[in-house]
């Protein structure tokens, strides 16, 4: 824990109680669960643009979207039925992005399994744990719109990664880039 952190860990573990008696489905989670995401964010919104009181902590906390950041949480320890509510309540909302960025349906279809992959974690670290982009949602903002914002992000990133592929049409041009470069 942060040394700041430490000055506020009464708090702290007030507002997580609060925050999973306040979830309707806590999914099993316990305050403790929950409390190492809180100081995360409260390190990222609060710690770092000042010093808050213990009110700014209890405040903050209690604005974060309970059932959201426990269903977050339950996916990112391998529960299946928090995963299957994820998709099956976040599914139209990744696809529907997904086609307003896209220029075809097949592209959409693309991005939107891109993004539940990304989501579940398909790469690891090198000590062998699961990377899931689901590690930075802080529970601030919905849960809808943070994965509109992803997929946009990962949009963002494919086209980036794309476009360093540009094919050359005409043998002129491919002449012309070659005496550029030499």
């Amino acid at each position: 824990m942060a040394a700041d952190l430490k000055t506020y860990s009464r708090t702290i573990d007030e507002a997580a109680a609060r925050l999973i008696s306040r979830a309707t489905d806590s999914r099993g989670l316990t305050a403790p669960d929950v409390r190492p995401r809180i100081e995360h964010a409260i390190n990222k919104y609060l710690i770092q643009n000042g010093k808050p009181d213990a009110r700014d902590i209890s405040t903050f906390v209690d604005e974060i979207r309970a059932d959201e950041l426990c269903l977050v949480l339950a996916c990112e320890r391998g529960d299946e039925k928090a995963w299957e509510d994820l998709v099956k309540t976040f599914d139209s909302t990744v696809r529907s992005a997904a086609r307003k960025i896209c220029s075809n349906s097949e592209d959409a279809e693309d991005l939107a399994s891109s993004i539940w992959a990304e989501l579940h974690g398909l790469r690891t670290d090198a000590d062998g744990n699961r990377k899931s982009k689901l590690a930075y949602y802080s529970g601030r903002g919905s849960l809808a719109g943070w994965l509109r914002a992803i997929v946009s992000q990962l949009a963002v990133d494919e086209h980036r990664k794309n476009a360093k592929f540009v094919q050359i049409e005409e043998t002129r041009e491919f002449e012309n880039l070659a005496e550029e470069s030499s």
